[in-house]
């Protein structure tokens, strides 16, 4: 008799744990009164600098402690040329890494920002880090690439604000283009 229910309790206690391992947990919340979903500012501004068109977008929640920002810009990509080189923020330069370079102000965009980066055509994304400025304005010269220097500073590409590793434009669907509109997304602090 004691082993009957012995083996009984057993296989009891048994399917409890196998019930509970297979179905999670469902938390228990208390009605919470409804409220308004929060008002968020959307502030835009495309701005035209030496030709190339680029929009940014931020929205801020009144009460969220970061700024949500978009960057819309035309982008290409850079591999085998410069693989192994020193970037702006100290590091090697590998093609097959998630690396962006940009040209914008560093208070725009700071170096090792973690960002979001969209192909608005084919709506694929991944997640890179900025550590890289350019592109730069070059030149083919005896078949080498020569950037350009103006007053001892390089000269901003005129039309793309964004490079890519040769990875990245591979992942987004542009390597063989070259070229791209894509879209960046970050949150910085918000201002108090």
């Amino acid at each position: 008799m004691i082993k009957i229910w012995f083996v009984l309790i057993i296989s009891m206690l048994t399917g409890v744990l196998v019930y509970q391992l297979t179905h999670p947990a469902i938390p228990i919340t208390p009605d919470l009164p409804t409220q308004r979903p929060e008002k968020k500012e959307i502030a835009q501004k495309t701005i035209l600098c030496r030709n190339a068109h680029y929009t940014i977008a931020t929205s801020c929640s009144p009460r969220s402690k970061t700024m949500q920002i978009q960057i819309e810009a035309l982008a290409s990509w850079y591999g085998k040329m410069f693989h192994g080189k020193t970037m702006a923020n100290g590091e090697k330069f590998d093609k097959n890494n998630f690396t962006i370079a940009t040209n914008l102000s560093k208070t725009i965009l700071p170096l090792n920002q973690r960002v979001t980066v969209q192909n608005p055509r084919n709506k694929k994304e991944v997640i890179a880090r900025v550590t890289d400025r350019g592109p730069w304005d070059c030149i083919m010269e005896n078949g080498k690439i020569e950037l350009v220097y103006l007053n001892e500073h390089l000269v901003p590409h005129p039309e793309r604000k964004f490079d890519l590793s040769e990875r990245m434009a591979r992942e987004l669907g542009f390597w063989e283009k070259g070229v791209e509109k894509i879209i960046i997304l970050f949150s910085i602090p918000a201002e108090s």
